[in-house]
């Protein structure tokens, strides 16, 4: 259930993303906006029938922007979802992804400060204890009497403990059983791809999802051989989906080198 919430709410941002950065036009294109120009930083849209390029260039000429490589529409709006599916999605990567996300999330819980109201009833058992002890050695507790509520004292402090470790684990757990159910619906999405007759919602959901699997600046650019270069960054935070903003930061170092290919 909870990967179906995160994925109607990916294709809802996603929409309400693409209408403001469109003024309310959806894009017609899978990738249209995706890429930027590493010459001068403009748009990578579709220049003519075939081919994603520089928009800067399209509408002001070579004056604008001497980036005048080219990429085949068929090729990119293949290879873009290819890598997605084998990198991030296939079974061995989200095995090995659900693994690494839960070791990080395990370590950050137990590096972040306790609850407030845990580490208050910890501190007042602890005073509690400190005070029994006093009363023991004061003789105003006779030893028998006094031992016994030292130990429930310090039991229940142990509860305490305990109890706010099993929370952690079970909030850990929770999110790392989500992350295969998210991978599914995600794939069935990327699965679709590439395809021309896509009806402009799932076109936009589309977009959104390979918008957001790319984990930073996607540039193209050529080289001094004339070989065009695309640039980009894969990032499995996607897959986290409803489990929350705060759990995605918390793994945002866990995430893919730079990948660079030419077309």
């Amino acid at each position: 259930m909870k990967a179906r919430q995160a994925l109607v709410h990916l294709g809802s941002a996603s929409i309400r993303a693409t209408r403001r950065t469109q003024r309310g036009r959806p894009a017609l294109h899978l990738l249209s906006g995706l890429f930027t120009c590493n010459t001068c930083g403009g748009s990578f849209g579709i220049v003519d029938a075939r081919n994603y390029g520089c928009m800067t260039l399209k509408n002001g000429g070579p004056a604008a922007c001497s980036n005048d490589a080219k990429i085949r529409r068929d090729e990119l709006e293949q290879r873009i979802p290819d890598m997605i599916r084998d990198d991030l999605l296939s079974g061995e990567a989200v095995a090995l992804a659900t693994k690494e996300i839960g070791r990080v999330l395990r370590e950050a819980r137990k590096a972040t400060p306790s609850a407030p109201v845990t580490d208050q009833a910890v501190a007042a058992k602890d005073r509690e204890v400190e005070e029994l002890r006093n009363l023991m050695r004061g003789g105003v507790l006779s030893p028998t009497v006094g031992q016994a509520a030292l130990n429930r004292a310090t039991q229940e402090r142990s509860d305490l403990i305990s109890a706010r470790e099993q929370k952690d684990t079970r909030s850990t757990d929770r999110v790392v059983r989500l992350i295969p159910d998210l991978a599914r619906q995600y794939r069935k999405v990327i699965d679709e791809l590439p395809r021309q007759d896509l009806p402009p919602d799932e076109l936009t959901r589309a977009r959104g999802l390979i918008h957001r699997f790319i984990g930073g600046p996607a540039t193209v650019e050529k080289d001094d051989a004339g070989r065009v270069l695309v640039r980009l960054t894969l990032d499995g935070r996607p897959l986290l989906g409803a489990s929350g903003q705060n759990v995605s930061n918390l793994v945002a170092g866990a995430g893919f080198e730079p990948a660079t290919f030419g077309l």
